[in-house]
């Protein structure tokens, strides 16, 4: 029978478990002492990442204003929507009378597709629904409850500004009529 150091093979195979059940007893002592200081870098770990979300979305939110407000300023600064407005504006009497026939179309197309880009990207969700009312409301009114119904030109192709418009007023005071 072979032995070490004089202890019979048994009493060796019975000394290395025993040997063996306290290194682990006390790895799992180890390993019971660190499990509080895990679960805090778990939690600040989730906390990271929750607080990287949110200043994620408050970044996209303040693109989505800004591209929001560049879009309404277009009409302010291009100078063809400008100039286009202007005539439009000079042709109608002030904005009064849009069916006297001077209202040049190419002027209205210009300034449509600018509003109709818009509510495209309203819908879409790139722009910020409440920015656009407060800066151009007033323009998407007047076109839809004055400029469609003197059918001085064709509604075909601006559903988004019809859309939009119904949007920002969901309750208008008269019923709008529009060419098609």
């Amino acid at each position: 029978m072979a032995s070490l150091f004089g202890l019979p093979a048994e009493e060796i195979t019975a000394l290395g478990t025993l040997i063996l059940a306290v290194a682990t007893a006390g790895l799992v002592v180890v390993a019971w002492r660190q499990l509080p200081i895990l679960n805090g870098q778990l939690a600040m770990l989730a906390n990271q990442i929750e607080e990287s979300r949110k200043a994620t979305q408050a970044a996209d939110q303040r693109t989505r204003e800004i591209e929001t407000l560049h879009a309404c300023r277009r009409d302010e600064s291009e100078p063809v929507l400008v100039e286009a407005e202007r005539r439009i504006w000079d042709a109608s009497d002030g904005g009064k009378n849009y069916r006297t026939g001077k209202v040049n179309q190419h002027d209205l197309i210009i300034v449509l597709n600018h509003m109709d880009g818009i509510a495209i990207g309203v819908i879409q969700g790139l722009y910020l629904e409440a920015m656009v009312k407060d800066h151009m409301g007033l323009m998407y009114k007047k076109v839809v409850e004055e400029i469609f119904p003197s059918k001085v030109i064709d509604t075909d192709g601006y559903e988004a500004i019809l859309e939009l418009y119904g949007r920002l007023y969901p309750n208008p005071r008269a019923k709008v009529e529009y060419a098609h």
